[in-house]
Order: C-alpha cells, then structure tokens, then sequence
C-alpha cells in the first residue's frame, strides 16, 4: 500500500494592504518563486498548475530568490533568517543557514557570480547583511540607513560589484563592492521607498516609493540619470504609492505596479509610458498592484486581491493575458460533490471551486455572490448544493453548477462549528450551544433541537436515519432524525478525550469517531459495538475524516501534517502520507477509489494516487 504524489495546486501569495510583495523568477524564466506561510512555492510559468514546494522553514517565510545560476534558491523568514537550499533535487539540500537580522527579512538579492548574498529588513543591531553563499562569511556591511530596509539589488552584470538598497526612511543607499561599504546616501524620494531593481544590463537600476515617483540612476556611479513623471501634472509617475519595479530582459523597458490600481511600462530611452494596464475587476483597494516579475514575455502582476495577472507587454490594448487565482491564507474547509468538484474555504472567507480533480489539469475558480466575511468553519455538499458555515455567524448556500452564492443567508445566533447537508436540502448545524440546528430549505425555517452536552462534532446520513455526534467530554452518540426531532438509538463507548471529527460509512455500518490525541475507533451502527480501535497512529488532534464510497477505506488527516488511509477489513494496514501539509491537514476527499484529495493550513491543495494491495 503506497501514495504517489500527482499534483501540488499552490496557493498564490499572501498580500498585505500598504506592503509590496516579491516575485522573482529564474533566470531561464520558466518557473517563478515566493512565499506562502512556512513555505516556498515554485511554480511553472506556462503551466502554474505544476508546482513544488519547499518546507525548511520553521517561522513564516518572507521572500526568496533564485541565484542567477539556477541551481540555488536563497529564502528568507520573519526570525531574521535566511536558507539557501538546492533547487535541481527534489530533496531540495541545505547548503547554508545564515542569521541576518533580529527581525523579519524583506528583501535578499543574488550577486552576477551566484557566490554573494545581500539580505535586508527589520532588525535593532542591523538592518542587512552580505556574506558568501557557502560559508556564511561577511562580504561588507549594509549601512546608512535608521529604518528598516524594504528592497535590495545587486548589479546583474558583474564587475564592477554595485549594489543598493531602499528603506521607509526614504532614502537610497548606494554601494561598492567587493567587499561592499556604503557609496553614496540617494535623499530623492519624499517618502518611504518601497523597490529598488537593477536592469539585466546593469546599466541603469530604479526606485519607487510611497511618493508616487519613479527615479532612474546610473547602475555603475549611482547618479541621477532621470525622472519618470506621468499625468497632468507631470510631477508624478502615478497617482497612489508605488509598490514594485521590475525590467524587460533587454533592460529597455521596466514596469511599476501601483496603489492607484495600475501597472505602467516605461520605455527608458523616451522616458515615456508605452503601455497602461488598469485592474477594475473588484472596483475596489482589492484592485491595487503590490508586485510584479517580469518573465520572458510575459509580465506578471500581483493584485492587493491575490489574483496574479498575466499582462501582454507586446499587445496594443493593454491586454490581460490570464488571470491566475487561488487562496492566500490557509485552507479551513473543504467538500467535494459526486462530479469530483472541489470546494474550499479559507481563513479570509474565500471560497474557490475546482472543477475535475480526478482529471489531469486542475485551476482554480472563485465562487461569486455574497460570500462569508471571516473563517470558513466547514462546508458539506448535497443535493446539488453545498452549504457552508463560517465564523461570522452565517449559514450560506451555494450551487454547484453555477458557482455562485444564493442570495439568502441564514443567521445562526452563534458561532458554528460543523454542518452536515441532507438529501432533501435541510442542513443540520452545531456550535458553540447545547444544541443542533435544523435549517429548513433555502433557510425558511431553524429548529432548535436541545442537547444535554455541547457537541464538537457533526455527520449525518443523507436521509438523518443516523446522525452521529461527538462531544467534548470524549463521549459520542448516535441519533435518528425523526419527524424534525433527534432521538437517540445508541450511546458509544466513552473515551477520555474531546471528539474532533466524525464520520459514518457509505453503506450506514460504522462510525468513526476521532479525538485530540489522534486516535480513531469505529463502531457498528447497528448496536453501537467497538468494531475497530488500532487506527492509533496520528500524534495530534485529527481534523479530517472521510470514507471511500465503498466503504472499505477511511482517510484521515490530522494537526500533526500526516494523512492515513486505513483499511477496514485489514485495520493493521494502512497507506501513509508522511507530512503531507506543512501545518497540518484539514480536509481529506476520495475522488474515485485510487485517487485522494488533501487539504492543509499551507493554503494547498494535493492530489495523490493510491495503491491497494491485490
């Protein structure tokens, strides 16, 4: 019994309002590279559906940056430090772990020779530091400046060594090396500036800043070459802060993305606008542009949204090429429907569709209408619908054909936990009271069915001929639903600890039942007997459960990153996915008998192929 990994769907990267974000791509332009909780993302850029994931980072990663050679990946955290890993294995190898600053690392760049490091960001002692790849050794300091640095670059073309860094105390500092020490203190910019980046030629590099402007300085003495001003009144490149700057790989243009909701390409030699892109998907600050990677042909830019666009440098009309969606923020809730479509939610509300996991090619799809404005608690799908509950007291349905929110939202005067959807589009709900909710169709109606115990958690039959819950005591029970009330037919074997997740076979033989500890057993439904108690391997709190349609397997993934698929008839056996999301696993789905879908708190989503035994 074994698992195979088919495809890592990413997650796109986290943005914050008011902060850039960093892209950077290989020097190839094949893949693009950042952050994502405590990971690093690679992903291809003419198929970003294939992608791989590097997991060394104990703190939440900040950037990272391919070295110019391809063949190593410097990544930086929010402790300060900095990772520089193989990135042709698939064991992705530690070369060098290297302490740079006391706090979160904004920016790391690569010298022509992939052999120096600069890295930047907060810090009490420093704000910088750069030193050799391999060993660790300091290469020169990074001074000048009294607040925390934003940005760095290295001049990309070899010697003479040049570099420069920005910082929120508005100023660019520039420096010569090897080793290097501080040139030149640049006071242009009025406000934080926010990028610095060098052309491939190293002839020229630029900043940009809170101040809306745009200056362009000689790559080799750091002297003013030019202002790039835009507009009516010809003082400012754009109308909102400046966030990223990237160039062509022939150094002639370079593009900004911007607060004001644009992205502008610049031809240096007429210091002119070529090309403006406005975003007004969202008309709203979700339309603003906080980073960007200039990729071969295509320019990338990454909306305050999330979305990444694919722009067309080449196309007259300022065209989006594409656009590339997906979550930010750790997955919460999960459900699939008997077509194989994934529905997911996450930590900010957002719910995105998956249309055919069981296929070959999976993208994203952003569910419209009124979705949750908080955490996705859970989700259940039934009857052409999926119903889904999130931590801003709301039950809400949407279709699954369409993709789209029903303009209803239920209330649930409390914050709900789990939600189980019935055949005949009645949900049952629990939370934080003694008691479950039976919401009628389309929301018309809540029963309030009281409870001795306040439960943790929640499934039901399709038709509420059994209906298993959990509580906090360790204890669980079944119940029928009859005539709009719970009756119970049978109390289960007490247990120690809280009950976190249940679930009952396709075929309404067993339950399962999970708990903190990690622990799984299954009961007959039919007597409420012990029927299996040896699933004992996960080390923490088990936060997915879900039965293969024949019933004969259980999947379960659990806080401690692992998932089990284990077998009924052979309980000894079991298929083991050795950290399978960093941060642990939320949301465990057969699509098929050889095919399993997971979820995790890393914002990805993976599709794994199973082997039985004959």
């Amino acid at each position: 019994m074994s698992a195979t990994l088919n495809y890592l769907l990413a997650p796109n990267p986290p943005t914050n309002r008011g902060q850039a974000c960093r892209l950077s791509a290989d020097a190839k332009g094949e893949h693009i590279v950042y952050a994502n909780g405590k990971s690093i993302f690679v992903r291809q850029v003419a198929h970003p559906e294939i992608a791989w994931e590097y997991i060394g980072h104990t703190a939440r990663t900040t950037v990272a940056r391919f070295a110019p050679s391809g063949y190593y990946v410097a990544s930086g955290d929010a402790q300060g430090t900095v990772r520089i890993w193989d990135a042709t294995q698939d064991e992705h190898l530690l070369k060098k772990e290297v302490p740079v600053v006391s706090g979160p690392v904004h920016d790391i760049a690569w010298d022509a020779e992939s052999k120096r490091i600069m890295a930047v960001g907060e810090g009490k002692d420093r704000f910088g530091h750069v030193f050799m790849f391999d060993s660790g050794n300091s290469v020169g300091e990074v001074s000048g400046h009294s607040k925390a640095i934003n940005a760095c670059t290295m001049r990309p073309s070899g010697r003479p060594f040049r570099a420069a860094t920005a910082s929120d105390d508005g100023t660019v500092v520039f420096y010569h090396g090897a080793p290097y020490k501080l040139q030149r203190s640049i006071q242009d910019h009025s406000g934080f500036v926010n990028d610095v980046r060098y052309g491939n030629s190293g002839e020229h590099f630029v900043s940009v800043g809170a101040d809306k402007k745009v200056f362009l300085y000689d790559g080799k003495t750091g002297e003013l070459v030019s202002t790039f001003t835009d507009g009516k009144d010809k003082t400012t490149a754009h109308s909102g802060s400046i966030y990223s700057v990237t160039w062509s790989p022939d150094s002639r243009r370079f593009a900004t993305s911007s607060g004001d909701c644009c992205v502008k390409i610049w031809d240096v030699e007429t210091q002119a606008v070529v090309q403006n892109f406005t975003f007004d998907h969202y008309n709203d600050f979700r339309d603003q542009q906080v980073g960007n990677i200039w990729v071969g042909d295509s320019l990338i830019s990454l909306g305050l949204s999330g979305d990444l666009f694919y722009l067309d440098p080449a196309s007259q009309q300022s065209r989006v090429a594409r656009t590339l969606q997906g979550h930010q923020r750790g997955i919460t809730a999960s459900a699939i429907t008997p077509e194989n479509t994934l529905f997911t939610g996450s930590y900010d509300g957002r719910v995105y569709s998956w249309d055919g996991v069981d296929q070959e090619i999976h993208t994203p799809q952003s569910v419209q209408g009124g979705c949750h404005t908080s955490q996705v608690m859970d989700m259940a799908s039934q009857a052409g619908q999926v119903v889904t509950v999130g931590m801003d007291d709301t039950a809400r349905t949407l279709e699954i054909k369409t993709k789209t929110y029903e303009p209803c939202t239920v209330p649930l005067q409390m914050q709900p936990k789990q939600v189980a959807a019935l055949s005949d589009g009645r949900t049952l709900v629990i939370g934080q009271k003694d008691e479950v909710l039976l919401l009628g169709k389309q929301g018309t109606s809540t029963t309030v069915l009281a409870l001795d115990l306040t439960p943790t958690a929640l499934d039901s039959s399709p038709t509420g001929e059994h209906v298993l819950l959990g509580f906090s005591n360790g204890t669980s029970r079944l119940y029928s639903l009859r005539d709009g009330s719970l009756v119970k037919t049978h109390s289960l074997d007490d247990g120690r600890y809280p009950i976190t997740r249940v679930r009952l076979s396709p075929d309404g033989q067993l339950a399962a039942v999970a708990n903190t500890q990690g622990k799984i057993m299954a009961y007959s439904t039919t007597d409420g007997s012990l029927k299996i108690s040896q699933w004992v391997f996960h080390t923490a709190r088990v936060d997915a459960l879900e039965w293969r349609g024949d019933s004969l397997y259980l999947a379960s993934g659990s806080l401690d990153s692992n998932v089990y698929v284990w077998s009924v008839e052979k309980p000894l056996k079991r298929i083991t996915l050795k950290g399978a999301h960093l941060g642990g696993v939320t949301g465990v789905h057969f699509a098929g008998d050889h095919r399993l879908v997971t979820t995790g708190t890393n914002a990805a989503v993976k599709v794994w192929t199973l082997e039985y035994p004959c």
